[in-house]
């Protein structure tokens, strides 16, 4: 027993010797590379999946040889489990569906990998494996954006013709909490970039252009939802005090802001007209709320990079 002590000891001795006080192991140019190149093989089956969904007919099963590429290597089984449950493999609703935004946290989290380590070393100029992750996680982005992607529907070109009337409802009507969400998120976290916000001023904020808004359709009686939205803001505030020096603050309240306005909208549509939406979608709505926040944050208060030894 004493000797298998000793034995822990000198392990967790030499680990330290190799780790160093900052708890990790540099990544080598190698392992960073195969990063890479596993993170573009797995973007790679996703855009060729998707490009299955639009071209072929008939691929509404979880096995097909276009899910084989996406999901070699990975462990697929609870995915599966939710998406054969609530039959949602094609469409908008399967994009935003609960599921499928776990499964865009976690592409996320994988082909960030090289930058988030480029980040966390010295220097100014970006090796090429950041700049590849950026472009993988951009391509993340688009794939879950692609219902209105300019290069995926040519509006420009004039030739507008609607087959499916519900499904344009569904994308225009998500895209406009998105933008709506990035812009009103956007303009409050750069004023608490600067500012400390005194009490009320999201209220104001998203108040004055609730009412301006919701005049131009006479939508009357979705005024106080933008009324409440920058209530409940406000109060978010004044519980987590946010702002460049409380970092984990901020960005929980660019969480909890977004998906707290979204629920009151759709609840109020709910109430006064009723929600034609599926439920994977309005909840998936929610979800694309508060992840914009998030990201939204990150373009606000940046994590401090290390400085030059």
């Amino acid at each position: 027993m004493i000797r298998v002590r000793e034995q822990a000891r000198e392990q967790i001795a030499t680990a330290r010797l190799l780790i160093g006080d900052r708890g990790s192991v540099p990544a080598t140019k190698t392992f960073e590379w195969t990063v890479v190149a596993l993170c573009t093989w797995l973007m790679t089956g996703a855009y060729l999946d998707a490009w299955a969904h639009r071209h072929l007919a008939r691929l509404e099963t979880f096995f097909t040889p276009w899910h084989a590429v996406l999901y070699s290597g990975m462990f697929a089984v609870l995915t599966f489990l939710a998406v054969t449950a609530l039959r949602i493999e094609v469409s908008l609703a399967a994009l935003v569906s609960p599921p499928h935004l776990l499964l865009m946290l976690a592409l996320g989290m994988i082909v960030t990998g090289p930058l988030r380590a480029a980040w966390k070393r010295a220097g100014k100029r970006a090796p090429w494996t950041a700049v590849i992750s950026a472009t993988l996680l951009l391509s993340m982005f688009t794939f879950f954006d692609q219902f209105d992607q300019p290069l995926v529907n040519v509006w420009a070109a004039g030739q507008v013709f609607f087959p499916d009337t519900l499904r344009y409802t569904e994308e225009l009507g998500i895209l406009g909490i998105m933008v709506q969400t990035a812009l009103l998120t956007g303009v409050v976290l750069y004023l608490l970039s600067r500012f400390t916000l005194p009490f009320g001023s999201i209220t104001l904020l998203a108040g004055l252009n609730g009412i301006l808004l919701g005049s131009l359709a006479e939508n009357f009686n979705l005024i106080p939802v933008a009324i409440l939205g920058g209530l409940l803001a406000d109060l978010v505030m004044l519980w987590l005090r946010p702002g460049p020096q409380r970092i984990t603050a901020l960005r929980l309240a660019a969480v909890i802001g977004p998906v707290g306005v979204s629920s009151l909208y759709l609840l109020a549509v709910q109430l006064t007209q009723g929600i034609a939406w599926p439920v994977t979608l309005w909840l998936g709505s929610i979800v694309v709320s508060g992840a914009i926040g998030l990201l939204l944050s990150y373009l606000a208060v940046q994590p401090p990079a290390p400085q030059p030894d």
